[in-house]
């Protein structure tokens, strides 16, 4: 019996197997069991010489007096199933690494794309957050400062017409004070819609600031302008006036816009000056036709026209400084959040999170400080325009 429990501790330490493979190799002692204890001092190796073989079936003969060919046979057969078996344990091994070394790979594999989606989806959010109103879900301010000066390009390559449109919600204050901030957002919110499901795909509606929006319409004719602001002004009106019995926000709007073209491109685009210039010196064009339109009653629309009452400097400044302000509170509101994503993912040990974050952080904070010291001159200019006023 010690020879038998010999011969299958060796089988054991021979082909390498834990005791968590047990039951993977039951057979293999089954086997090592029924063997002769002759058989444990070659057991464990992977070549049998023949001079080994015949040794111990000589010992086999000589301890049980069997003719020698049933020794033969009895030994070999035994030997070289052991061998076997053993081999294809150590094949089935090797397999079973090789798969547990593709799954660890498949899975590394896995884990490194869902971190780079979920990257992709930050930087994506990223984007939006800087190209997309929050509230509205229009452009933001951002992306049509962009889209304008891209489309002052196209225009100077190509000469096709381009319509620009300033849109101003009528007394929004009122808004506010009667129905309160819930409910005037609410209004900012149907108006964006209602604007951009009457307008082409191609056309760009931004928020440009506080219940003021702006609309890029390419390749489109002077002509087509009128028609296009009265179907906006009519859209809007009666697509609020529902409301009102809702106890919501109904609504008109004011319109000023302009066509630029081959017949006053002049006006607006010289040679020495920067795409930038000439996108502020259109869009001033389109303001002074709303400023236009609010002073004859609002709720209406006005096309530029050379002569028109453009806005006093002062009212310019003010606007200005408002808007400024008005993002100035968002960057800081996307601040306080960030810092918050930021302590979230440090406690979930998300350090990738927390570097993406961080990064974002940085760019606000750099944004907050320029605005801030832009703010400065604004209120500052806007100091010195009055005592002129006053004067």
């Amino acid at each position: 019996m010690e020879y038998k429990q010999a011969c299958i501790s060796r089988v054991y330490n021979s082909i390498k197997i834990d005791f968590f493979n047990e039951k993977r190799v039951v057979f293999v002692l089954q086997l090592a069991q029924k063997a002769e204890p002759l058989l444990s001092g070659v057991i464990d190796k992977e070549i049998i010489t023949e001079e080994e073989i015949r040794e111990i079936i000589d010992l086999k003969v000589q301890n049980t007096g069997w003719p020698r060919e049933a020794a033969e046979e009895t030994v070999r057969t035994r030997i070289e199933l052991i061998q076997i078996t053993r081999k294809k344990i150590e094949s089935d091994l090797k397999a079973e690494k090789a798969e547990r070394k593709a799954e660890a790979s498949e899975r590394k594999a896995k884990e490194a794309n869902e971190k780079k989606l979920e990257a992709e989806e930050r930087a994506d959010q990223a984007e939006k957050r800087i190209l997309e109103d929050p509230l509205t879900e229009v452009s933001s301010r951002f992306a049509y400062m962009q889209s304008i000066k891209s489309e002052i390009r196209h225009f100077k390559r190509t000469k096709q017409p381009l319509g620009l449109f300033m849109v101003d919600i009528d007394h929004f204050k009122n808004v506010n004070d009667i129905y309160g901030h819930t409910k005037a957002d609410y209004a900012l919110k149907k108006v964006a819609k209602i604007l951009q499901t009457s307008l082409r795909g191609s056309d760009v509606v931004a928020r440009y600031g506080g219940e003021e929006f702006v609309i890029i319409a390419r390749n489109t004719p002077k002509a087509n302008m009128p028609q296009i602001a009265e179907k906006l002004r009519k859209a809007v009106q009666e697509g609020t006036k529902e409301d009102a019995k809702k106890d919501m926000p109904s609504v008109t709007i004011s319109l000023g816009y302009i066509t630029l073209d081959s017949d006053n491109m002049e006006d607006f685009i010289r040679p020495d000056m920067e795409d930038v210039d000439a996108a502020e010196s259109f869009q001033t064009a389109a303001d002074t036709a709303l400023y236009a339109s609010k002073n004859n009653g609002r709720n209406q629309s006005t096309e530029y026209k050379k002569g028109l009452k453009m806005p006093s400097r002062l009212e310019k400044i003010t606007k200005k400084l408002f808007y400024a302000q008005e993002e100035l509170s968002r960057l800081q509101s996307r601040f306080i959040k960030k810092k918050r994503t930021i302590e979230n993912a440090q406690k979930n040990n998300d350090e990738e999170t927390v570097k993406f974050e961080n990064e974002e952080l940085k760019e606000i904070e750099k944004n907050v400080l320029k605005l801030k010291k832009d703010i400065e001159k604004i209120e500052k200019a806007l100091e010195e325009e009055k005592i002129q006023a006053a004067a």
